[in-house]
């Protein structure tokens, strides 16, 4: 499994019409392939896999978020395990308690809605 790990900091990149940016991966400039460390998806991957319609661009999935649950974003990742790809979003919401929230990159359907411990 690789992931991707999308620290959430400019309030833009949750806005409603915001392109995709991701961060991580580390592969600019290092002469590394679109991999970084431990199988990192490296952001030119995931833009590209946007461009191509892979997976839906950040913003769409922030929506989808918001439809589900109120809070604030701590962190999103990008996994990918065979063909299909996840996001991962951990989420904090007015009471103090962090949620995660599994999210099918290509379609936005949620697949998984807990509490963490």
């Amino acid at each position: 499994m690789r992931r991707l790990l999308i620290p959430i900091l400019l309030v833009a990149l949750l806005g409603g019409g915001a392109s995709c940016a991701f961060a991580g991966g580390g592969d600019e400039g290092r002469g590394r392939d679109h991999h970084g460390r431990d199988g990192d998806i490296g952001h030119r991957e995931a833009r590209k896999l946007v461009r191509e319609g892979v997976i839906l661009p950040l913003s769409q999935i922030m929506q989808r978020i918001r439809e589900t649950r109120e809070g604030r974003i701590i962190e999103v990742e990008l996994e990918h395990k065979g063909e299909r790809y996840t996001y991962e979003v951990e989420l904090l919401d007015e009471h103090g308690q962090v949620w995660e929230m599994k999210i099918d990159a290509a379609s936005g359907q949620l697949e998984k809605l807990e509490q963490e411990d």
